[in-house]
């Protein structure tokens, strides 16, 4: 219910910033069209309940709070500095890298002082924007930071949370697997292994450093260039949000094991293509783009700007990086497309050049503007609405005519081949990803059931052991045919784990590799007992997930006659494809 109310909350603030800021249709219908007709709304965010998604949400209410403040006066500016200060210690709470937001916007102060807005002009849109109106909302943002430490100490004495520097990696661990050409600089699970061997966390803080070291030098100057285009190249590549934390259906239906590919296919291309959408149109307006540092919109497209160039650097400087990672970006470019004005049509530029030169631009009137001519007072010239091409300035008779300089005359007009270019562009990488999750989609393996959710593997999850003689069992329900089936054990385990059919009684017993139990075998579709047994003298480790009250599986575990609903195994299943198809 939390994801559902963050993702809906997110989707109607994303809609209500873009027709605010823009004040056109074809930026709502864009916005739409991402949030609510892609897999944005219907996959990751919306199965899995992660802090990425209230993570949008925060930065989204927070670009708000900075695009509002100078319209907003006493109770107005009350009620946004507290929210302003809220949201961003619930950010730093669910995310620490959103300290990025603080030289983002120490950047942005510079900018404008150095644009000399300290005195800066009453904006088009009758609001004035400089430095000064930046102190009050930056400090706030200071203060959200500040009270993140002692509201984290709080809510640990609370909760009776006491952290345990036992099961702790060091940040230096995070920043070795940034700089593992072998992974990709992704998340390296040897990396973790080796780390959790040791001892203390200064121990692993000790060996990190080491292998940061040791991978610097070893790739150097031109290998470390290699990986962070590697780096972003994952960052930005949102094709797997199907994957992202989700281990597959409890059991999947039968209408989609029998199109699973075409929909994996379908749903990676589609996102894929829609995020290069928006990178394309984002880069066309930047391209064509003068800041207008008297526009508050302005502002806040560039403070997005800035952000989103911040975690770039972050992540594939710095630290590991996943695909996941890259949509702290989605409402950064949202809100920045909303905010940018519209390149300048290639007439109107031949008009701003003409008004320039005072003279008459060519071409009929058009809706919301004057042509420049000659009356009974002097030069009039040509102009559109606030959100036009120039202003209207009047002279008298025999002197130059002379414009002031709005946003609007601050675009640089559209380039002809613009459009174009960032047509084939984003064909061409269309093309290229269909190939490749084509390819990927027919070999990854379809999982037909499963309960994959458990204590991550970095925390030494702990098992629960089952006394000489003891029997538990946990039905699966499979739609479809199977050649796969797996139950995690636990290390150094002795136990007996068989999968049975419920409608002819044959029994299949899973071969021990490791920790866990395996069984590559054809299984039709059908009901099915996983069962395990304790047929040694001694007590033996088994990996258990137990909840408060959430069943991670459709039916419940039992253990020597008793069923419950909240404990499950931990097992996949799987149709592989084979070699001949």
């Amino acid at each position: 219910m939390l994801s559902l109310l963050c993702l809906d909350g997110f989707i109607g603030l994303a809609l209500l910033t873009a027709w605010q800021l823009s004040r056109r249709p074809t930026v709502v219908l864009g916005t739409l069209a991402f949030v609510a007709l892609t897999p944005f709304a219907y996959t990751y965010y919306l199965q899995v309940a992660y802090s990425d998604l209230p993570t949008l949400l925060v930065l989204l209410v927070i670009l708000r709070q900075f695009w509002r403040w100078p319209r907003l006066a006493g109770a107005g500016r009350w009620r946004s500095g507290t929210l302003l200060v809220g949201t961003v210690t619930l950010g730093a709470l669910l995310k620490p890298n959103l300290i990025v937001l603080l030289p983002a916007l120490a950047i942005l102060a510079w900018l404008l002082w150095r644009r000399g807005s300290r005195t800066a002009a009453r904006s088009l849109d009758g609001h004035r924007s400089g430095p000064k109106h930046l102190v009050l909302p930056i400090l706030l943002v200071v203060l959200g930071f500040a009270l993140t430490p002692p509201l984290t100490t709080a809510i640990r004495q609370a909760s009776g949370y006491t952290a345990n520097d036992a099961y702790a990696l060091p940040v230096t661990n995070w920043l070795a697997m940034g700089v593992n050409a072998a992974h990709r600089g992704t998340y390296a699970g040897p990396d973790v292994a080796a780390a959790i061997a040791l001892p203390t966390k200064a121990a692993r803080n000790r060996h990190a450093v080491a292998l940061i070291t040791q991978r610097v030098r070893r790739l150097g100057p031109w290998g470390l260039i290699r990986l962070w285009v590697v780096k972003l190249g994952v960052l930005l590549n949102p094709s797997s949000i199907q994957d992202w934390y989700n281990g597959g259906f409890r059991a999947a239906p039968a209408w989609y094991l029998r199109h699973a590919a075409f929909l994996r296919t379908l749903t990676a291309l589609s996102y894929t293509v829609a995020t290069l959408t928006l990178w394309l149109t984002l880069a066309g307006r930047l391209l064509t783009w003068r800041p207008d540092w008297t526009r508050q919109a302005d502002v806040v497209a560039a403070l997005c700007v800035i952000t989103a160039l911040g975690y770039l650097a972050f992540h594939v400087l710095l630290w590991e990086v996943e695909g996941r990672y890259g949509q702290v970006l989605v409402p950064l470019a949202l809100v920045a497309v909303a905010a940018l004005p519209r390149p300048a049509r290639p007439t109107i530029a031949r008009r701003q050049a003409a008004s320039r030169r005072g003279e008459a631009p060519a071409g009929k009137k058009r809706r919301g503007e004057t042509l420049a001519g000659e009356n009974g007072r002097g030069t009039m010239l040509w102009r559109e609405n606030h959100r036009g091409t120039i202003l209207a300035g009047a002279t008298r008779r025999g002197e130059r005519p002379t414009t002031a300089r709005p946003a609007a005359d601050l675009r640089r007009p559209r380039p002809a081949w613009l459009p174009g270019t960032l047509a084939a562009a984003l064909t061409l990488a269309a093309a290229l990803l269909l190939a490749a999750s084509a390819g990927r989609s027919a070999a990854t393996p379809v999982v037909v059931a499963a309960q994959r959710s458990q204590q991550s593997e970095q925390y030494g999850a702990k098992a629960t052991w089952l006394i000489p003689g003891t029997v538990a069992t946990q039905a699966v329900t499979l739609n479809g045919p199977a050649n796969y089936f797996s139950v995690q054990g636990h290390p150094g385990t002795a136990l007996t784990v068989t999968l049975t059919n419920a409608a002819t009684g044959r029994s299949r017993r899973l071969r021990q590799e490791g920790s866990v139990f395996r069984l590559r075998h054809a299984l039709a579709a059908g009901r099915y007992r996983i069962t395990v047994r304790n047929l040694s003298g001694r007590r033996q480790p088994l990996d258990i997930v137990h909840t408060q009250q959430l069943r991670l599986s459709a039916k419940p575990l039992v253990t020597n006659g008793f069923a419950d609903p909240a404990a499950s195994l931990v097992y996949t299943c799987l149709a592989r494809r084979t070699h001949n198809g």
